[in-house]
């Protein structure tokens, strides 16, 4: 599937229409349960320009992790597929992206200060629980990227982090921030050396990043 900027921005803001008519905004919690998507970035998109902040769970989850992290963050809407069998004891929004019409800039201004996500550990020190970060702070994230590799508008980035793991969120905005591309996997194949090779070589991939252990995997089989 291929979504240009025009399409993702006009839906963004139609679905950041629909958040601010629920009460989502500055210092709300919106939560995203899904599998890696289209609908991922398009919601992250909508709850920024909402003023609110997004809080990806991994649909994967069991339901009893599931609700017990929806529990601690007492999220003002789930968002969630069409397709999902779940339900939920929150409000919830299914979004599908070829639903939304294209819609006008709406945004609402946010400070630099103010949350831009919530995403849950690991637990490994116990029960998971979620970080926040700002505004502030995914800009200086940018901006280090900037200035340690540049940027050009044929930039292509390629996805390697789930999406419910901070090291995604630059790897989606930093090339939508720049004019670039961002390219997404299939979920299932997060791990799998062959198809990261043939997707950095089909898409002519500029830049990416691995966490130690699946760069030692991918470079066996260069």
């Amino acid at each position: 599937t291929h979504v240009s900027y025009r399409s993702l921005n006009g839906r963004a803001n139609a679905l950041a229409a629909q958040l601010a008519a629920a009460d989502a905004g500055t210092g709300c919690l919106v939560a995203v349960i899904m599998p890696a998507c289209i609908e991922v970035p398009l919601s992250f998109l909508a709850i920024m320009k909402s003023g609110a902040a997004f809080a990806p769970l991994d649909s994967d989850w069991p339901e009893e992790r599931l609700t017990a992290a929806l529990e601690r963050l007492a999220p003002v809407m789930v968002l969630h597929l069409a397709s999902t069998t779940r339900r939920w004891a929150w409000p919830s929004l299914q979004v599908d992206w070829r639903q939304l019409p294209l819609q006008a800039d709406g945004r609402k201004a946010t400070s630099v200060d103010a949350p831009i996500y919530a995403m849950h550990t690991s637990g490994s020190t116990g029960t998971p629980k979620a970080a926040v970060n700002l505004h502030s702070g995914i800009l200086n994230r940018l901006a280090y990227m900037d200035r340690c590799f540049g940027t050009q508008a044929d930039d292509v980035v390629l996805q390697t982090t789930h999406h419910c793991f901070d090291s995604a969120v630059w790897q989606f905005f930093w090339p939508l921030s720049r004019g670039g591309i961002c390219v997404m996997r299939e979920p299932v194949l997060y791990t799998d050396p062959e198809h990261l090779r043939e997707q950095i070589t089909r898409h002519g991939v500029t830049l990416t990043d691995f966490t130690p252990t699946l760069l030692e995997v991918f470079t066996r089989h260069l």
